[in-house]
């Protein structure tokens, strides 16, 4: 979401996305958010991926994140 005006925007991906899955791990780590293993009813993972939060960001002090679990 654009953070000026509020509209949604298409975004160019790069790489590939994984494939859908359960029973994974993932967590959260400065503006990285990473996807661990998992296993989607056929197929067990072993993988990693993550995605970077902060890359497109429109406001340079966007650049950590985090989350506290209660």
């Amino acid at each position: 979401m654009h953070t000026v005006n509020l509209q949604w925007e298409v975004r160019r991906v790069c790489g590939r996305k994984p494939p859908g899955r359960g029973y994974h791990q993932s967590w959260l780590r400065d503006s990285r958010l990473f996807v661990h293993g998992g296993f989607d009813g056929k197929e067990i993972y072993d993988d990693l991926y993550f995605i970077d939060l902060a890359a497109c960001a429109y406001l340079p002090q966007i650049t950590s994140f985090s989350v506290e679990v209660s």
